[in-house]
């Protein structure tokens, strides 16, 4: 070889990249690597968290028009029975020295009438079914007392206003049956009755009272009977 001529730079084997070099390169790769992995958990969480905000969000709204649904078919069906119920009346008209107030009731109900009972001049209870005079709970309940208006209206007005240490177990306003004004309350009349409506209505010196004790079942018919009504005051 003469060692004159220019060196052949390309025979000459690469240099070999630093350890620290590598172990950089090697660093970076890991900082990379894990900024990548956390971006990708961060994205899966939150489109975990907004499919789950989702379907919860649907299943509420399925809920909710399932809960519509009952609840209009509820009144559908109530409607209908009131109609299949009021569709053939028969009328009652008390005595005279009981008031000679008429009250019309579906012919299928049974009706149970008692004179001069615990302090009312007449007393009535009527229901679809057979009727138990020893039972808690009427779907019709009627009697002229004798007793004014005012002191029949009291323990009502108590449960209806409540006290500080005992809320009001019954709502009341006004209402007007057969033109006589007189007070409608609804709710716990008594721990045996937790979901009643009574209405009380002035006759002279006396007080009017009609009443189901089941709203759930009965109100709508009870309604509709109260406006069948005809009182003389």
């Amino acid at each position: 070889m003469d060692p004159q001529a220019p060196l052949d730079i390309s025979t000459q084997p690469p240099k070999p990249k630093s350890s620290k070099q590598a172990t950089k390169f090697y660093q970076i790769g890991l900082v990379v690597l894990g900024v990548l992995t956390l971006v990708l958990f961060i994205f899966v969480l939150v489109l975990f968290s907004r499919a789950s905000i989702n379907d919860e969000k649907l299943n509420q709204a399925t809920k909710e028009g399932q809960d519509a649904g009952v609840a209009a078919q509820k009144t559908a069906d109530d409607k209908k029975a009131a109609e299949l119920a009021n569709g053939d009346l028969r009328t009652y008209t008390s005595p005279a020295n009981a008031g000679n107030f008429e009250i019309s009731l579906p012919k299928s109900w049974s009706l149970v009438i008692t004179p001069n009972d615990k302090g009312s001049t007449i007393s009535g209870l009527s229901s679809p079914d057979f009727i138990d005079t020893k039972l808690d709970q009427y779907p019709l309940r009627f009697a002229l007392k004798n007793q004014a208006y005012a002191d029949v209206k009291k323990p009502y007005d108590v449960l209806a206003k409540g006290t500080p240490g005992n809320p009001a177990k019954m709502s009341s306003k006004e209402i007007t049956v057969s033109g006589v004004k007189g007070t409608i309350y609804t709710g716990q009349a008594d721990p045996k009755i937790p979901n009643g409506t009574v209405v009380l209505l002035p006759i002279r010196d006396k007080t009017y009272i009609i009443q189901t004790d089941d709203n759930a079942k009965y109100l709508t018919v009870f309604t509709s009977i109260l406006s069948t009504l005809h009182l003389n005051p």
